[in-house]
């Protein structure tokens, strides 16, 4: 696991919490639409894990259709891995625990608090965290 990339994952999204959104892979300029105005990033880019890390990677990284592929790639991890840490959040589809279904996509606490997080700075720190535990469980979770 490239855990030197995952931590400049983590540090572009402290830096800049509105860079920062796991239902966006990479959207830029006109595709910010659904975001508020002062939600907006000045630099006009946001991008989820997966996103950061295929941009951080230089030009080689950036290939849109295939932006989860390449990032799981440069990170050293397996299928299974990448949908733990790139999966969108969607509280609805989760049980009131971590079932064997729902392990193919971010641990419950995680999902939750980043739901019910009121800012885009509280959700860049639950993504730090959630990388974190990540990092810590060497992929598992």
């Amino acid at each position: 696991m490239n855990v030197e990339l995952l931590n400049k994952v983590k540090a572009v999204i402290t830096e800049e919490p509105r860079r920062y959104d796991q239902q966006a892979i990479l959207c830029q300029g006109e595709e910010l639409d659904y975001l508020q105005p002062i939600e907006r990033p000045p630099c006009g880019t946001v991008a989820c894990i997966a996103g950061w890390t295929a941009v951080l990677a230089g030009p080689e990284g950036i290939e849109r259709c295939r932006i989860w592929e390449t990032a799981k790639d440069l990170l050293g991890i397996d299928k299974l891995q990448a949908q733990k840490l790139f999966s969108e959040i969607d509280i609805c589809t989760y049980g009131e625990d971590d079932t064997p279904e729902m392990l193919d996509r971010w641990p419950y606490a995680f999902a939750k608090a980043y739901e019910d997080a009121e800012s885009p700075k509280e959700r860049a720190a639950i993504c730090v965290e959630r990388i974190d535990h990540f990092i810590r469980t060497e992929g598992r979770e």
